[in-house]
């Protein structure tokens, strides 16, 4: 098999594998070589599991093939080979090797794997120790661009620090819901008093619809391996029993679990039919709040914006440990005297640097509804801050 190859697939399983766990066989993965050339590489952790599935191409030569796939009499289900292997040291000693191709072959308790002039001996677990991958029945599948959903997660990582679980573990994941051309993607407190929503339209629209709640782990995980795959689609479902969700995407199959506990429903809190809108320069409301964060970098002790209604605009105000901070920026129409909004300062950064259109709108109903700053692409839904005084 090509050396930069298995390295590739090995780099793209290594991420879900832990360095560290209670159960050794974790921070190992499962190699399944098929005796007609197929190569399989699984690799789990408690909520995520990988597989990567290649198969020897034409242009490889029978003597190659042979090579890969030692020669020992087939096992049940067609299996030359299956044996238990530490996958991050076989990767970094196949990166240091100067071969273009690599061998393999089980001995007794050991694999030896050999590339160009080098070859290194790794102590195998039982095969039978290592947890089988999750098997439930699964919907349909919702095929999707790889580059839209990857997108969506990437650019907005403000949803990974708001799912904090509760005692029950819900709300301990991020909604992901693909209808149509959107993809949408929220987080919430447990109380619903604060939230975050990122919508974006879709390069294509989907025939099918997808809805669940990602175990933040889950989702972490999927977008950092996404990143390695090189795969224009993936296809995402979920399982029938509301467990798991399943992603393909090339060679590549991955596993999630979906957090528990009912989501909060962000319909009954914003509704943009009811908002008036304002529109801002994006130029003008970016760089303002550029300016805001260098003199306020975020922290706990200004943990608060405030938007107040202002001659031609909104005036932006938050304080810190290192002084106040307040500027006017123009919106059209006007607000009405008296507005007043307290948002999060972290999550309004967040959407503010997110703004790359050529207008900018912000949704607003009242102080105590959620705001919503969008472009023609992105929507980030921002739950107000509420005094309980």
């Amino acid at each position: 098999m090509k050396r930069d190859q298995l390295i590739k697939g090995l780099s793209v399983i290594a991420r879900v594998v832990p360095d560290r766990s209670t159960k050794p066989v974790l921070t190992c993965a499962l190699f399944e070589v098929q005796s007609g050339g197929g190569i399989t590489i699984t690799g789990q952790d408690v909520n995520v599991a990988m597989r990567w599935e290649t198969t020897l191409t034409s242009e490889e030569s029978p003597n190659h093939a042979r090579e890969v796939l030692p020669e020992t009499a087939a096992a049940e289900d067609n299996l030359a080979e299956r044996f238990v292997a530490p996958i991050k040291r076989i990767r970094d000693f196949l990166a240091h090797c100067d071969g273009t191709t690599v061998s393999f072959e089980t001995v007794d308790s050991h694999v030896l794997f050999r590339s160009g002039t080098s070859e290194c001996r790794f102590a195998t677990l039982d095969a039978r120790e290592f947890p089988r991958l999750p098997s439930p029945a699964l919907k349909e599948p919702i095929e999707i661009s790889k580059a839209s959903f990857l997108d969506a997660l990437r650019n907005a990582p403000s949803l990974w620090e708001r799912g904090k679980p509760t005692s029950s573990g819900a709300h301990a994941g991020v909604w992901v819901a693909v209808r149509g051309d959107r993809i949408a993607l929220r987080n919430a407190h447990s109380n619903a008093t604060m939230f975050v929503q990122y919508e974006e339209t879709l390069d294509q629209e989907c025939a099918e619809s997808f809805a669940a709640t990602l175990h933040q782990e889950s989702a972490r995980e999927l977008l950092s391996v996404l990143s390695e795959i090189p795969a224009q689609k993936l296809s995402v479902r979920t399982a029938k029993s509301s467990t798991k969700f399943h992603v393909e995407c090339g060679e590549y199959q991955f596993w999630g679990s979906l957090a528990s506990g009912k989501f909060p429903d962000m319909d009954t809190f914003f509704q943009p039919a009811s908002c008036r809108e304002y529109t801002v320069s994006p130029s003008q409301f970016v760089a303002i709040s550029a300016r805001m964060a260098a003199v306020a970098p975020d922290g706990e002790n200004h943990h608060t914006v405030h938007l107040v209604a202002a001659e031609n605009g909104f005036e932006i105000r938050t304080t810190s440990e290192y002084g106040a901070f307040s500027e006017v920026f123009h919106a059209d129409p006007p607000p009405p005297a008296g507005l007043s909004l307290s948002l999060n300062y972290r999550l309004f950064l967040e959407a503010c640097k997110h703004m790359d259109d050529e207008e900018v709108c912000l949704l607003v109903e009242s102080p105590l509804k959620p705001l919503a700053i969008a472009d023609a692409r992105k929507t980030f839904v921002v739950a107000p801050l509420i005094s309980r005084s």
